[in-house]
């Protein structure tokens, strides 16, 4: 048994294992970049810029800090980029 099992078995009730084979047609259809930038203002001009491209129909932007996603999404909004945005309300345990 992994110790990803084993921690899951001592902490959850019931747990479950839910694997999926992903599909390689659709595995084929997502692009990921990597880009640096110097400061927050270099940051948003940069995913500004990426994100008004024509090939950029439709994307998923990941936010460390949830504070950040509403003011990311104004700044988004601000450059007349369509928004919407999910954020978890799970508090992260202090170790």
């Amino acid at each position: 048994m992994t110790p990803l099992k084993i921690f899951a078995e001592r902490l959850l009730e019931e747990p479950v294992e839910v694997s999926a084979t992903p599909s390689t047609r659709e595995r084929k259809k997502i692009h990921q970049w990597y880009y640096r930038a110097d400061d927050v203002k270099h940051k948003t001009a940069l995913l500004v810029h990426l994100l008004k491209q024509p090939e950029a129909t439709r994307s998923i932007v990941f936010v460390r800090k949830r504070e950040r996603v509403h003011e990311l999404a104004g700044w988004l909004r601000e450059a007349g980029i369509n928004t919407c945005w999910l954020e978890g309300e799970m508090v992260q345990a202090k170790t």
